[in-house]
């Protein structure tokens, strides 16, 4: 159960992070939406039927993370949970990769989730179990042209959880990582797909065996992940691909 339990979601003006947002709002969780654009934020939480709290915040700013959980704690109390959905895609090919490329894709991807887990599970701000998800991709598991930096980042994220997993396993914190596919209706793979042909996109359809993912679908999974329905589950990495890869 989530009900009455505050956790903060990154990324939850659009896309996944949105639909996490409202599906975890309608288990009756206290929302913390956070992100770049305010009157998106303001959108989603009109659409939250449980108690929310938008941040509306530049991740780069990794010096406002203390003051935006302290924040939280004033509103809500103790938090139970955390889902890091913010993330970028960069489709670049090797050659065209600099390093101000990785700084900016490993920020958001990789160093925002790793300095607000460590804030979170802070003895002051920590409920007493917590449960943490951040959102990898199934390119952190298999790979693809021009995605050098974008799967490093997603691969990092399934590793790096396993050992948050096992140092924060004695605090009674879970960290999990969740590896979406193709989902169809979010802005990322929306905005990709403006700039492919219809055969292209026609491909993307037929390497999912089940059909191309849903925002929802994701949110399911992320749901269950931070309820008590998965005490026993941590440091996994959970593939949601409609059988992508498994080819």
């Amino acid at each position: 159960m989530i009900q009455n339990k505050t956790i903060i979601i990154t990324g939850a003006s659009s896309g996944i992070g949105r639909e996490i947002a409202i599906h975890l709002s309608k288990l009756g969780a206290n929302c913390v939406l956070i992100g770049r654009n305010q009157e998106r934020l303001a959108k989603v939480k009109a659409e939250c039927i449980s108690p929310s709290l938008v941040i509306s915040t530049d991740l780069y700013n990794f010096e406002n993370y203390e003051e935006i959980v302290q924040k939280v704690f004033e509103e809500f109390g103790s938090i139970y949970g955390f889902v890091h959905s913010a993330g970028i895609e960069q489709t670049l090919l090797l050659p065209q990769i600099k390093i101000e490329n990785l700084n900016e894709i490993f920020n958001i991807n990789v160093f925002s989730a790793i300095e607000f887990i460590k804030i979170i599970s802070k003895k002051k701000y920590k409920f007493e179990k917590q449960s943490f998800v951040v959102l990898s991709s199934v390119m952190g598991v298999v790979g693809n042209k021009g995605l050098t930096s974008y799967s490093a980042t997603k691969g990092a994220i399934i590793s790096m959880v396993r050992s948050m997993a096992l140092e924060l396993s004695s605090k009674k914190i879970r960290v999990n990582a969740v590896s979406p596919g193709h989902v169809s209706d979010s802005e990322m793979s929306q905005n990709k797909e403006r700039y492919l042909s219809e055969e292209a996109v026609s491909v993307i359809e037929k390497n999912h065996p089940l059909g191309l993912g849903k925002c929802l679908d994701v949110a399911k999974i992320t749901a269950f992940l931070l309820s008590e329905d998965s005490d026993w589950i941590t440091g996994q990495n959970i593939v949601v691909d409609g059988g992508y890869s498994i080819q």
